[in-house]
């Protein structure tokens, strides 16, 4: 399963990540007593996880997928990247906001 994230202020969660690829898994969180996605070999960063932030159908959407995929035994990777301004829906004027 691949997730991908563009790099911008309004997905910038990730702010220690460069652009690449991040092999995502799920795990208890101790800290936060729930499961939550962990993305690996962030550099010099350990156990960075994802959050359900503002929009919580979005991630509890996500976080099934990545369940799911991993049931399957399915690696799940989270790809950071330049946003593509010729891909649909590309609104250079309130990207950054």
């Amino acid at each position: 399963m691949i997730l991908r994230i563009y790099r911008n202020k309004r997905t910038d969660f990730l702010p220690e990540a460069d652009k690449g690829m991040y092999r995502v898994r799920v795990t208890m969180s101790s800290k936060y007593g729930m499961l939550l996605p962990i993305v690996d070999n962030v550099p010099g960063k350990r156990d960075v996880r994802i959050l359900p932030g503002n929009d919580k159908q979005a991630f509890l959407k996500t976080l099934g997928e990545l369940l799911a995929a991993q049931k399957r035994r399915e690696e799940s990777w989270l790809v950071i990247s330049e946003p593509d301004p010729t891909a649909e829906g590309y609104d250079a004027a309130t990207l950054n906001q």
